[in-house]
């Protein structure tokens, strides 16, 4: 059984007891056992919503460690991925600056090739281009 049904009838035999002491005279025996009972009654039904209020606090405490549990967990696994990413950031970072290294050193060696080509024949550009040149400005002579 419920505590709220509990609490639901306990409530049914008040209003009970509380007919009943209407309908004796003050200051009788029987008014008295019956004033004691709805005393007694009144008593237990404080204990027991005080005993529902307890429960409900416990559940919530409990939810609430569930909700702490989850959200440490959320937090784990949020830095976790952050850990990650930040390496997969690193990773990339190493590779896109080798890269860069990579292409500065084949545009060097481009250069200094093209240098030692200029020491060779004093020319920067090559035979082909050169009488590509001669051969478009004898058109507009």
């Amino acid at each position: 059984m419920n505590q709220v049904e509990n609490l639901e009838r306990l409530d049914k035999e008040i209003a009970r007891v509380l007919e009943k002491l209407e309908s004796l005279e003050p200051g009788t025996d029987e008014y008295g056992d019956v004033m004691q009972d709805l005393n007694n009654q009144i008593d237990r039904r404080e204990k027991m919503i005080a005993n529902i209020h307890a429960a409900r606090e416990l559940e919530l405490k409990e939810r609430k460690l569930d909700y702490d549990e989850v959200k440490d967990t959320d937090d784990t696994l949020h830095k976790t991925r952050e850990e990650e990413n930040r390496n997969k950031d690193r990773i990339f970072g190493y590779l896109f600056e080798g890269a860069k290294f990579t292409a500065q050193l084949v545009f060097f060696g481009l250069t200094l090739r093209t240098g030692f080509r200029f020491e060779e024949t004093g020319t920067l550009t090559s035979p082909v281009f050169r009488e590509g040149r001669n051969i478009i400005a004898k058109w507009f002579k």
